[in-house]
């Protein structure tokens, strides 16, 4: 259903074969995981190609050559599978059980009804008419995933609730700003995918969707990301895995958050603004999730204090974990997520970074710290970060000195550091770091830039190691430039 050379993202595929019925249940995994292996296989095969890979080896995009796309798209026409909008969508074909519409002259037929299709996704649609929007509600009564992502759709009518079989809905990336109350009618919705609409509050009615598992829904800027308002019960959504962001902003923040500990299945959690006094009531609620393996965790301002210390028995399979606010210190529970591959600290501000418990953590592969830390020095010693493959250092106004072992960060793959002032120079050890492929540096000075130039630059020969070296610049439209450390639009740049 995808078009020629489409990057295909995983989760979003995944989500849908579940929602389609492809995906069968087995012990101790859940759909999402088997999914997984299913599309594990299709790329061991050569079938479907890995087009990105994250630092823990997880497929993030994949697509199909374009010579498996014609093979697919002459089999399913054989077996009426896939319509798509290069045919006439006036008079469809009434066996089709997927619709897959691009609208590239920005002139979209109305469609009639099939009664027996399934899906419909939408591709690089310029105008989306009312009249499709009725049509679709109104004739294709058996839709199990309904994919807006993109589109540029404003609203969604109270026709929606005539979906009773629908599985899987998505409006990420539209103008939509709230969802209809027939949204109650949706009893076997799966996946609601919100990201990057305009919707800031939930429904009521929401809390009769017992089978929801997946219910994603914030907008994002650099550094912070914000989720939305949801009121009433939500221990009736007793099925969730995946729910973030919840925005805690005007919630009776105490009973919510203990509802929040009888979600016993969740697998990875999100929160916004939450506040000091509600810390403890969290740790309790986490406590409960034996099963999460991602906890995101942001306050309402950069300077709210993050009250996270109280956790006594941490969820022990959690793999990432964020935490953006002011923390007094380091929560002591850290120590124990031996599985734990992803640590990101946002505006943690922390005078002691204790190096040596996150340098502990034996499967950590990343560390983010953005104005994580407010000291002088920072010093990665020998045995500590085994495995680590990615290092982000930014926002650290006091920083002047990075101090690197020999065989400290020896597995380093990808280095940040950006928006240190007082970092003056790169540390000769940096040239320890033989693993490094990226490095990478944004706003910094130019004099720091300069000192790396070759030739010229009394710096270069700490960084002639490193294949792909790249400066970013903030330039006066508050964007920014990129330049790689040898192309002589950087030397035109610095001089």
């Amino acid at each position: 259903m995808f078009p020629e050379d489409y990057v295909v993202n995983c989760t979003r595929l995944v989500r849908l074969w579940i929602s389609e019925g492809f995906v069968k249940q087995r012990d101790g995994a859940t759909l999402e995981e088997v999914a997984r292996e299913y599309l594990t296989e299709l790329i061991h095969r050569n079938l479907v190609q890995a087009e990105s890979v994250d630092f823990d080896g997880v497929v993030r995009n994949c697509r199909v050559h374009d010579l498996m796309h014609e093979v697919i798209l002459s089999k399913s026409d054989e077996l009426s599978l896939i319509q798509t909008s290069a045919k006439n969508l006036q008079c469809p074909n009434q066996t089709a059980r997927h619709l897959s519409i691009k609208d590239e002259s920005n002139n979209l037929s109305r469609s009639s009804g099939c009664s027996k299709t399934h899906s419909i996704i939408f591709f690089e649609v310029n105008e989306f008419p009312k009249s499709l929007l009725r049509s679709l509600f109104a004739n294709f009564i058996l839709l199990k995933e309904l994919d807006f992502e993109g589109v540029p759709l404003n609203y969604l009518p109270e026709e929606l609730g005539n979906l009773l079989h629908l599985k899987y809905l998505s409006v990420r990336d539209t103008k939509v700003k709230m969802l209809p109350k027939s949204l109650a009618k949706l009893r076997n919705l799966v996946t609601l995918d919100l990201k990057r609409s305009l919707v800031r509050e939930l429904p009521v009615e929401i809390n009769k969707l017992s089978n929801l598992q997946y219910l994603i829904a914030y907008s994002e800027d650099y550094d912070t990301r914000q989720g939305v308002k949801i009121r009433g019960i939500v221990r009736s959504l007793n099925s969730l895995e995946k729910l973030y962001y919840v925005d805690m902003n005007a919630q009776n923040n105490f009973g919510f958050i203990r509802e929040l500990g009888s979600l016993k299945h969740l697998r990875k959690l999100g929160i916004t603004n939450l506040t000091s006094e509600s810390g403890n009531a969290l740790c309790n609620a986490v406590e409960h999730m034996s099963y999460l393996e991602s906890l995101h965790v942001i306050s309402g301002k950069e300077n709210e204090l993050l009250q996270l210390q109280s956790m006594s028995s941490p969820p022990l399979s959690l793999l990432c974990l964020r935490l953006q606010g002011r923390l007094e210190k380091l929560p002591d529970w850290i120590s124990e997520l031996k599985c734990l591959v992803r640590i990101r600290l946002f505006w943690s501000q922390l005078s002691d970074i204790p190096l040596k418990i996150l340098g502990g953590l034996p499967k950590l592969l990343e560390l983010l710290l953005y104005k994580g830390y407010n000291g002088e020095q920072l010093h990665f010693e020998d045995g500590y970060f085994p495995v680590l493959k990615e290092l982000w250092l930014e926002g650290m106004d006091r920083l002047n000195r990075l101090k690197i072992d020999e065989k400290g960060l020896c597995l380093v793959e990808n280095l940040f550091i950006g928006s240190c002032p007082r970092l003056e120079e790169l540390p000769s050890d940096i040239c320890h770091m033989k693993c490094l492929k990226y490095f990478e540096i944004s706003d910094m000075s130019k004099e720091f830039a300069r000192r790396m130039l070759p030739d010229a630059g009394q710096d270069h020969w700490k960084v002639q190691h490193i294949p792909n070296v790249y400066l970013y610049f903030n330039n006066t439209q508050q964007q920014y430039s990129t330049y790689k450390l040898g192309d002589s639009s950087l030397l035109e740049y610095l001089h």
